[in-house]
């Protein structure tokens, strides 16, 4: 711990308090992240679309509204119109889209994506993966299909389960620079990802909401659970 263990008490206390008392407000947005999540699934495109979400936001999530908040690059990187590329042109493609969208790492990035293509292709293409995706049963065996792909590991292989509201992702916390924000707040500090997301869990089973739901608030809502710890 970076502070005395009752002043991180104290401010553990403290969010235990606010998210027990969430407002009208986020409980609304709570329930249109879970209705979004479910509706991403019948997307064709999933897994893609997903992918381009989590490097997108990947390190600063100003890439994400950079990409898809303008149509010409979301266009632009539709899986069909990025396959009808010529394979040895397909880098610089993607490298330029995400640099016009603000995206950290672009070039790393687009490498990833790019070897994330030919994955997507020997399993059968899109909708494959998207079936096969789908039939998983367990929370392991998802999460080891995600983190299979290029730059996917435990964070973003577990938040690509989470932005669909996958039942065996319910008791999760991806442990992202946001969170690990609100942990710096309170005074706390973990060896172990392990060890993070535990800390969490149990905060969310002491106010009575699922992981999932306490790490989308403190997602969205970080700057307001940070003040009231610090208060």
């Amino acid at each position: 711990m970076v502070e005395t263990e009752t002043e991180s008490a104290v401010r553990r206390a403290r969010l235990v308090a606010a998210l027990r008392s969430i407002t009208p407000a986020m409980r609304s947005r709570l329930s249109e992240l879970k209705a979004e999540g479910q509706q991403l699934r019948s997307r064709s495109d999933l897994i893609w679309h997903l992918m381009l979400g989590s490097f997108a936001a990947m390190g600063n999530s100003r890439g994400y509204a950079g990409l898809f908040g303008n149509k010409e690059l979301v266009s632009s990187s539709l899986f069909d119109t990025v396959v009808s590329v010529p394979p040895s042109s397909r880098k610089p493609y993607l490298e330029n889209i995400l640099r016009r969208a603000k995206v950290r790492m672009a070039s790393k990035k687009a490498e990833w994506l790019v070897a994330n293509i030919v994955m997507i292709m020997a399993k059968g293409g899109l909708e494959s993966v998207r079936q096969c995706a789908l039939g998983l049963v367990g929370r392991e065996a998802k999460l080891k299909f995600m983190t299979s792909f290029r730059g996917f590991g435990d964070k973003y292989g577990r938040n690509v389960w989470m932005v669909q509201y996958d039942a065996d992702f319910r008791d999760t916390i991806a442990v992202d620079e946001r969170i690990k924000r609100v942990t710096e707040a309170l005074g706390y500090s973990f060896r172990t990802y392990g060890e993070h997301e535990a800390f969490y869990c149990q905060i969310a089973a002491e106010v009575g909401l699922e992981a999932w739901e306490v790490d989308r608030l403190l997602y969205w809502f970080r700057d307001h659970f940070v003040s009231s710890i610090r208060v």
